[in-house]
């Protein structure tokens, strides 16, 4: 069918869209819309089926137009995995199949029409397919066909087609939400009562749980963070309401002095803590660099609810970033809010946010009624770089910057007072555009207000240069934001048009001469003066030197794989569209969140050796911990507790006798073990430690499970020149529930260790 076939029935959509805005009663829309489907029903406009050799996902076989989806009510939805407008439509087409069945006689049906080269290769669709939870049949229109042949012209586009093949309903973009919910309603009532739906089922078979075989306990991770821990012990956090009042909605958690607390103080050889978002899992997960894991926040599940670490939920989450070895904040993108993370006190909260994506590209309302769209990354600036460069303090960083991938923009969160530019002065607790037009360009300009990028997705500050890199994907360019006046301008890739989207590919150069394919992740390393990019289409690590903008790559055979090891040629390497990047805290490794491997990589900068890291589960539950199944010496003690449940800070002291010392090379282990998963930690097991803080969230008391649970160690010691042994001993703790009884509980154990 020739595209211009589609016109008229365009130019009557756009017509229905201005008369639906003004027609407030549902009875009046359903009416007009109603009698748009007469006119187009009776009008033989249809278009041509799928090609026959096309590869599809979530069906066992191909669907035809003409026989499988006749008698049924098509959206097909032209979409490119990368568009973030075509992700914010998703979750509308979820609603309406959870609303009308096949059985009712509603197909959607995804017809994948690729922007970048990368996008036109299954293998890599229906990984999108699994990352975003889509599970109606998508098709894989490699070459554009049915895009060219219907004239489709932007991402998203809905297409509804009649149960006769007739072209009903055009929908251009995203925000049509209540549009396509009314016009399907009225368009399956409108053919049900004239008989022509058909209730046939189809051969799906949903891909979302087809995995690879060793994906490990991240799925699709998207951002990790770092940050030294070995800073004058650990921080503490504290609350000041925002405004001199006592809501806690528009709180903003900030570090103070360090504390004593023993759980994150430094260990040998482990002096830094990592954050990555498992996006794929909806949830945040801390460990240390040996891959011990500290927490799990957030669940399988997707949702919005603050909270402990336990209760807490995200919804697909992205950009991560560390203010201080205790807080951290997430970008928790399908949420649309920006959430924090206190380490210290196992709690979540939502600082910005509500979880409805909202247009506004100015901001400035309050905290938490504040819509936004998409935050994709984060980074912490502080206000003093626009006035001077120096050597900052994690306290220091008092400006949250948000890639708002969504709104095309970058926004700020001013955790303090703050001067910005032009002598602007922004109170605590103000969330607002700083950077960007919200127009999906690539635009650079002296005017922050009057640049333009395209889906920013990746953020990283250089002190030094006064300026924070942001990575831009879909102009695949990476831009430079300069902190003391906001002017913004081009690193590498891209083209000198800012309307050109489509400047992309795979080249090394100077500026403009080298070509990227939407990388999503940027990190700047002091120590070598160097920005890396994660190339992420490209399958690639690059590095830009900076000043003089030339873009090399590091890593990376051009291809998807997995690959990790000693390899004399670098492009050897094999990455899977890499989304994330973090540089240590002394600069000598490259963090990579490998996004399609599921896993995190290491680079070691200077021998440009790449290797995952391996990210150790916590010990399982097990049943109820009685002495009957332990074997060595069993410490039981009690404590009460509310009947509600709460928590408890458990200080712990292991000791070994005079003249015993720990067997050289060893392991000496620690495990916690709970009677359920209801009991959650701030950690589940690790090395020994002479003296160690657990923190213990113990939930409301049931009446047919177990209230006691275990810490156990085994130690293999010696006693100099002599005997060795090893030493199997429990702290055996029964929680007696009680009414009267704190919430809040401190409790310490002690044992000295000897050789028998």
């Amino acid at each position: 069918m020739a595209s211009d076939s589609l016109d008229p029935v365009s130019t009557s959509c756009e017509h229905l869209f201005d008369v639906l805005g003004t027609l407030h009663e549902k009875s009046n829309q359903e009416k007009f819309i109603l009698d748009h489907i007469k006119k187009y029903a009776s009008r033989d406009i249809q278009i041509d089926d799928f090609r026959s050799n096309l590869e599809w996902f979530n069906v066992s076989r191909p669907l035809s137009l003409n026989n499988d989806l006749r008698g049924k009510i098509v959206v097909l939805d032209f979409f490119t995995y990368c568009c973030i407008n075509c992700m914010h439509i998703l979750p509308q087409l979820k609603q309406l199949e959870e609303q009308y069945s096949v059985q009712d006689g509603l197909v959607v049906v995804g017809v994948h029409s690729a922007k970048f080269d990368n996008e036109k290769d299954s293998a890599n669709i229906l990984a999108a397919v699994q990352r975003y939870n889509i599970t109606h049949p998508v098709v894989n229109d490699s070459d554009g066909t049915m895009w060219q042949n219907l004239g489709i012209s932007c991402w998203p586009t809905l297409v509804i087609i009649g149960p006769n093949g007739e072209v009903l309903f055009i929908l251009v973009g995203e925000g049509h939400k209540n549009d396509i919910l009314v016009f399907v309603k009225t368009a399956l009532n409108y053919y049900k009562n004239y008989g022509q739906l058909l209730d046939h089922s189809l051969p799906l078979a949903p891909a979302v749980h087809i995995l690879p075989e060793l994906k490990g306990l991240l799925f699709f991770p998207g951002k990790v963070a770092c940050i030294g821990i070995d800073i004058q012990g650990v921080d503490g956090a504290h609350y000041k309401a925002l405004n001199n009042n006592n809501d806690t909605s528009s709180a903003i958690s900030k570090p103070e002095e360090a504390v004593n607390n023993n759980s994150i103080s430094q260990e040998d050889g482990d002096p830094e803590r990592l954050a990555v978002s498992d996006t794929g899992h909806h949830r945040i997960i801390v460990f240390r660099t040996s891959g011990r894991i500290e927490h799990v926040i957030g669940g399988d599940e997707p949702g919005f609810i603050d909270g402990t670490f336990q209760d807490a939920r995200f919804q697909s989450p992205q950009g991560v970033v560390f203010r201080s070895p205790s807080l951290l904040y997430i970008a928790d993108t399908e949420n649309h809010a920006i959430r924090e993370v206190n380490l210290q006190t196992l709690h979540v909260r939502t600082l910005v946010g509500s979880s409805s994506q909202g247009l506004n590209v100015v901001g400035g309302a309050q905290l938490t009624e504040q819509v936004i769209s998409s935050p994709w990354d984060l980074c912490l600036v502080s206000s003093s770089l626009i006035t001077e460069s120096s050597a900052l303090e994690e306290s220091d960083r008092d400006v949250l910057l948000i890639a708002m991938a969504g709104l095309h923009q970058i926004w700020a969160l001013f955790l303090n007072e703050t001067t910005w530019w032009k002598g602007k002065l922004y109170p605590a607790g103000t969330f607002t555009a700083v950077v960007g037009s919200g127009k999906e360009e690539n635009r650079n300009n002296s005017y922050p207000h009057a640049a333009g990028f395209a889906q920013p997705s990746g953020l990283s500050v250089a002190n030094e240069l006064q300026a924070v890199f942001v990575a831009d994907s879909e102009s695949s360019t990476i831009r430079k934001i300069s902190l003391t006046d906001g002017k913004v301008s081009a690193v590498v890739g891209g083209d000198r048009s800012p309307f050109n989207l489509f400047s992309f590919g795979d080249r090394d150069g100077k500026q403009f001469d080298a070509k990227l394919q939407h990388p999503l992740g940027v990190a700047w390393c002091n120590q070598d003066k160097t920005l890396y990019i994660a190339d992420s289409y490209n399958h690639k690590l690059k590095a830009v030197s900076v000043p003089n903008n030339v873009c090399t790559t590091v890593l990376g055979s051009g291809k998807p794989g997995n690959s990790a090891g000693h390899y004399e040629r670098p492009d050897n390497v094999e990455l899977n569209e890499p989304g994330g990047l973090c540089v240590s805290h002394d600069s000598q490794r490259l963090y990579v969140a490998d996004t399609n491997n599921h896993c995190i990589k290491v680079v070691y900068l200077k021998d440009k050796i790449i290797e995952k890291l391996t990210i150790l589960l916590p010990p399982e539950c097990k049943q109820q911990p009685e002495s009957k199944n332990m074997t060595g010496t069993i410490l039981p003690s009690e404590l009460a507790i509310s009947s509600d449940g709460g928590e408890i800070s458990l200080f712990i002291s292991v000791t070994l006798n005079d003249g015993i010392t720990l067997t050289d090379m060893a392991p000496q282990k620690w495990a916690l073990e709970f009677p359920d998963p209801s009991w959650s930690a701030n950690t589940y097991g690790g090395e020994y430690e002479q003296e160690m803080t657990l923190c213990i969230v113990v939930p409301k008391q049931k009446q047919a499970s177990s209230n006691s649970f275990s810490v156990s160690y085994r130690l293999y010691v010696c006693r100099e020149h002599s005997e060795c042994s090893v030493r199997d001993f429990h702290f055996l703790l029964t929680v007696v529930y009680t009414e009267d009884a704190p919430t809040r509980v401190i409790h310490y154990l002690s044992h000295v260790v000897g050789l028998h």
